[in-house]
């Protein structure tokens, strides 16, 4: 609970790719934990702590986050999820896609196994939980969540810096 691994996509061995997934979201909770001044031991290599990082205003604004019977603007967060670099398409079948039909907001975040389904009663979330895309049938409920941006490690120079922002 209080050690996190921060690796880089360069350092994984070839028998880890496969799970690189596992490895996306470490790194979000790592820098999560580490933005909100949680004291966490960091497991790391050289190449990944000498990576440029997000800064806190970025990763800020590049998080959206959810949680049951919260009320929401459905235009705004598809706008927030556009901005933060998620595809709007019919159905969502791949990490960093979204949809919305009628009352219900499926999301694909990038550092998660499965898609989420955000169930809406008008403009309130009534419920949240993982499903199964190919199904379609819901798993685990979730009372709140953030997600972060799929473009989060792909480096975009306005992400990040080299440590000396905020």
């Amino acid at each position: 609970e209080n050690v996190n691994l921060y690796v880089t996509d360069e350092i994984i061995s070839t028998e880890l790719v496969a799970v690189s997934q596992e490895f996306k979201q470490e790194r979000m909770s790592t820098i999560k934990a580490i933005l909100k001044g949680e004291n966490k031991i960091i497991v790391t290599h050289v190449l990944a702590a000498l990576k440029t990082n997000i800064n806190k205003k970025s990763f800020q604004n590049y998080t959206i986050s959810f949680k049951k019977d919260k009320i929401i603007d459905v235009k705004k967060v598809i706008e927030k999820l556009i901005y933060m670099g998620y595809e709007k398409v019919p159905t969502t079948t791949k990490l960093g896609e979204f949809s919305v039909r009628g009352e219900v907001i499926d999301i694909y975040p990038s550092c998660m196994e499965t898609p989420i389904r955000i169930n809406l009663f008008d403009d309130e979330i009534e419920k949240i939980r993982e499903y199964d895309y190919q199904t379609q049938r819901g798993g685990k409920e979730i009372k709140e969540i953030e997600i972060g941006s799929p473009r989060a490690f792909q480096n975009p120079k306005k992400l990040f810096h080299f440590g000396d922002e905020e």
